[in-house]
């Protein structure tokens, strides 16, 4: 498909083409071709067009969550290094130590806060996991199926990190909600409410819920905010999952 296809692909004003042209020069033809038909998979029939608004509203809201999920995220991972900090400052050979710590100790001269500090996330997990329950449900009380859950999230950051497009990802990984598995995208935002401490899943929740909205832009070439709400994820507060319902993207 080249640009003229694209354009022939969707509905847009000559404005929002004018508009548009520079963002199929950063984010890529084909990224924007893979938006549209992810927006088309939940259409049919005369109702399947979509507008070049609507894709580019959903690469923002996509872009929107991203930036979101990437610092909630990482709230969690300095609230699992600090518990293993803090809980072995005296005694460090207490820990039980995976290889990846082990190296990192060989390199850092035994210095256990800059062995633990340079852990890559998907060690920091690794290494927590193996630690006693006692441990793990201090820094998680009553967390379920905490150590899938978790390397859930570890896939869930790298996609975030790499920039990938995560309306739709097919690259998560399967966490266990409600009593349910899913990989998906709803699945994965809403294991990470639950993995969140007390004190920050409303600002989490609200700030998340939040990207959907519609805001007065200061970018001359962006247009028109245009939402479909098939794609919007809403965070479940409540830990119910509703009867007849899924986890689904939806």
């Amino acid at each position: 498909m080249n640009y003229e296809d694209f354009w022939n692909s969707i509905s847009a004003s000559v404005d929002d083409k004018a508009k548009g042209e520079y963002y199929l020069r950063e984010r890529g033809l084909e990224e924007h071709v893979k938006v549209v038909e992810y927006l088309k998979s939940f259409r049919s029939g005369s109702d399947s067009r979509v507008t070049y608004c609507q894709v580019a509203t959903t690469l923002r809201y996509d872009k929107r969550i991203r930036r979101c999920l990437f610092k909630y995220i990482g709230v969690i991972e300095e609230r699992i290094r600090a518990h293993l900090l803090d809980s072995h400052r005296e005694k460090h050979d207490s820990i039980i130590q995976s290889a990846a710590l082990k190296e990192k100790l060989a390199k850092k001269n035994g210095d256990f806060y800059n062995a633990l500090t340079h852990l890559l996330f998907s060690d920091l997990v690794a290494l927590f996991v193996q630690q006693s329950d006692s441990i793990k449900s201090n820094v998680f009380s009553g967390a379920l199926n905490l150590g899938k859950n978790l390397r859930a999230l570890v896939t869930l950051r790298n996609q975030v990190c790499h920039n990938k497009f995560l309306l739709g990802n097919l690259e998560l990984k399967e966490c266990i909600l409600f009593g349910q598995r899913s990989s998906s995208l709803y699945a994965n935002v809403n294991n990470l409410y639950f993995l969140s401490d007390d004190g920050c899943k409303n600002a989490f929740a609200d700030e998340f819920d939040n990207c959907s909205l519609g805001k007065t832009t200061k970018y001359g070439n962006q247009v028109d905010w245009d939402l479909p709400k098939d794609v919007v994820i809403v965070i479940n507060r409540d830990g119910v999952l509703l009867k007849g319902s899924s986890l689904s993207n939806k």
